[in-house]
């Protein structure tokens, strides 16, 4: 009786040693793959191609202004390490990113870089170009209202 019980005993604590193992092999192996899918480096913001990125940035706010012919549709910038998108709706000629990033202690984390994206300026769909000369022949060309086009 004595060696049945016994092994009853050994019986859940197999299953007990088991589950805690399957859960450790589980938990080991989502930490691997978050880290090869980080590829083991920090993330930052968007480089290149439509993006303006504007490095060694300190304190917690920092105005972009875009160049002539060009709006910022889209912000992005990283505070110790976290990186924060934004929209800019609509796209402006410049733009603001202020960190809402805190510490553990509520502490408001500085800007180490940030990004914008550009597009470009639209047409003003206000101004009317007007060559007499170019359809002069045409009966139905008329000259725009001046009112409207000026």
């Amino acid at each position: 009786m004595f060696f049945n019980k016994r092994e009853k005993r050994m019986g859940k604590m197999k299953k007990v040693l088991a589950v805690f193992l399957v859960f450790l092999f589980a938990l080991a192996a989502v930490g691997t793959s978050t880290v090869l899918a980080n590829g083991g480096g920090q993330d930052t913001c968007p480089s290149g191609g439509d993006w303006t990125k504007v490095d060694g940035l300190s304190g917690t706010s920092y105005t972009f202004n875009a160049p002539a012919g060009y709006l910022v549709a889209e912000t992005c910038y990283k505070a110790s390490t976290t990186v924060v998108y934004g929209n800019v709706n609509p796209p402006t000629g410049s733009a603001t990113v202020t960190s809402s990033v805190t510490n553990q202690n509520g502490k408001i984390q500085d800007l180490s870089h940030a990004s914008f994206r550009l597009v470009t300026v639209p047409p003003d769909p206000e101004v009317c170009e007007w060559d007499p000369t170019l359809l002069a022949d045409d009966p139905l060309c008329v000259e725009p209202d001046p009112e409207v086009c000026e």
